[in-house]
Parts: C-alpha cells; sequence; structure tokens
C-alpha cells in the first residue's frame, strides 16, 4: 500500500515520543536541543537526497504515496526527522553517563584518520564513478571534523562506540525492511555494490554520517541550555541497580 513508508517512518518515532514522558526514559527535557539537531541536520541530507533521487536510488511507487517535495514521497522526508530523533534518545538514555563522559585521547588518532584518510578515498571513489560511496566517504570525514572542532569529542568517548553498534543493529532492521521489501532500489553504477543481505554498504556508514553529525550537534546545544531535570539516564539507574 502507498502508505507503507509513512506508517514505518511513525511506527519508528512513536516509541521515543511515548517514553520520552516516561522514567527511567524522561527525555522531553531534552526535546528542544534534539529536535533542533535533527532539523538542521535534516537540511544537507534532504538536498542529497533530492539531487541524486532517480540516479543514486529510486522510490517505489507502490509503497509511497504520489505526492513528492524536491522529488522525494513523503515517507522519506519524514526518515530524515524520525530516524536521527530516536537515535538521539538511545544515546542519551542507554548510552550517555553522568555527570562527564570518559574521552580516550588514544581514539584521536582514529578521528584524525577519520577527517585525512576517507576525504582522498572518497574524491577518487567519486572520480571512479561510485558517487555514492565518495560521497559518503565525506559526510563521514565531515562529521568527525566538526565533532574535532567543535570539541563534542563523541569520536573519543568509548560509549559513542557502543551506540554506533546499536546504531548499525538498527540500520539492519530497519534498512533491510525497506531494501528487502523493496521500497527504496539503487542504481548499482554509483556504489560498491557489496551489500549485506539486501543493504548496499554505503547505507551503513550513510547512516553512521548522520548520526555522528546530529549527536555532535545535540552534545552542544545541551551545553548552551543545560537541564535541571534530575531524572537520571536508563544508563546510571542500571549501573546503580547492579553495584547495588
Amino acid at each position: 500500500m502507498q502508505v507503507e513508508y509513512l506508517l514505518f517512518n511513525l511506527v519508528i518515532l512513536s516509541g521515543p515520543m511515548f517514553l520520552s514522558f516516561m522514567q527511567p526514559t524522561y527525555f522531553l527535557h531534552r526535546w528542544k536541543p534534539a529536535w533542533l539537531s535533527v532539523f538542521v541536520v535534516a537540511i544537507p541530507y534532504i538536498v542529497w537526497d533530492s539531487l541524486v533521487t532517480g540516479t543514486h536510488w529510486f522510490f517505489n511507487g507502490a509503497y509511497t504515496l504520489p505526492f513528492r517535495l524536491a522529488g522525494l514521497p513523503l515517507g522519506e522526508l519524514m526518515f530524515f526527522f524520525g530516524v536521527p530523533f530516536a537515535c538521539l534518545f538511545s544515546w542519551e538514555t542507554l548510552f550517555k553517563p553522568t555527570p562527564r563522559p570518559e574521552r580516550k585521547m588514544s581514539l584521536r588518532w582514529l578521528r584524525w584518520g577519520m577527517i585525512f584518510g576517507l576525504v582522498p578515498l572518497g574524491i577518487a571513489l567519486y572520480l571512479w564513478g561510485k558517487q555514492y560511496t565518495g560521497l559518503v566517504c565525506f559526510a563521514l570525514a565531515g562529521g568527525a571534523a566538526f565533532d574535532a572542532w567543535s570539541e563534542s569529542d563523541l569520536l573519543l568517548m568509548p560509549r559513542f562506540y557502543g551506540f554506533l553498534l546499536l546504531v548499525i543493529g538498527l540500520t539492519m532492521v530497519f534498512n533491510g525492511y525497506l531494501t528487502a521489501r523493496p521500497i527504496v532500489t539503487y542504481g548499482r553504477a554509483y556504489q560498491l555494490d557489496f551489500r549485506i543481505w539486501t543493504i548496499p554498504i554505503e547505507d551503513f556508514f550513510y547512516g553512521l554520517s548522520h548520526v555522528l553529525w546530529c549527536g555532535v550537534l545535540f552534545e552542544k546545544l545541551k551545553e548552551r541550555a543545560p537541564s535541571t531535570v534530575a531524572y537520571p539516564s536508563t544508563h546510571r539507574m542500571l549501573s546503580e541497580a547492579s553495584v547495588g
């Protein structure tokens, strides 16, 4: 049915929205920085999506509403808001320790490697014709550079890599559904055409880059407007319970 992609995104968003009002997953006090981060980062990603729709990927009319904005179905537009919001919810409630997360300076080398290694790799892949793969490299390198410049230092936090593993797992579930159905199909010439199940390998790194940009901006906005809500995170409550 044509409303399927839209319903898919509503299901993803409904859980975090509902749990935002509950303890111990209370997230309502973080809605302002979360939604602002999601909206700001959505702009370049939607522009990117709009420019390559019809070449790098396509949307199956059997599962998407006929209305298009900038060439994109409503379900695709909602994807850039519901999915990153759900990821920020998971980061804050499951992976964010208090008061200040540990940073490992040894991980700086990984971050610098991403910045200076992915840019030339992206250029080479783009010139080779693998434009989707090259653009994903640029997006990841940009996210790492933003993390360093802003001093959010997510890439220096060991817990952030646990969070990224969760994102990869969710990508397997949700992108697996979208590509197996298929709601989204791809122009194979513009990617490496290496797949995990039905998911192009580029989709995993595309999602990681999106989450990285949102997470870095979210952390900076939280610094500018700290919350006084006393509800502990799920992570802290679980840790205290295990100690007790």
